[in-house]
C-alpha cells in the first residue's frame, strides 16, 4: 500500500499504478479543484486500486495511526 499527500497532476499515483502489480494507492488531496484538473487536462483516472480522498492531509495521517 502506498499514500501519498498532494495529487499535483496525478503522475506519480498513476505510476505506482501502473507498474506496481497488485499496489493499492491512496492520495489525499486538500484542494477538489486540483483533482478536477488533474483529471481534466491529465487523464488522471482513479479505480479500485488508485483512490483519491479529499481533506487534509495531516488529518488523514493522524487518523490512520489511530487505527
Amino acid at each position: 500500500s502506498v499514500l501519498l499527500v498532494g495529487l499535483g497532476g496525478g503522475g506519480l499515483p498513476q505510476f505506482v499504478h501502473d507498474f506496481v502489480p497488485f499496489s493499492r494507492v491512496e492520495v489525499v488531496e486538500l484542494d477538489p479543484a486540483v483533482l478536477e484538473v488533474a483529471q481534466t487536462w491529465f487523464g488522471f483516472q482513479s479505480d479500485e486500486r488508485l483512490k483519491v480522498v479529499l481533506g487534509d492531509g495531516l488529518e488523514h495521517i493522524k487518523t490512520l495511526e489511530s487505527e
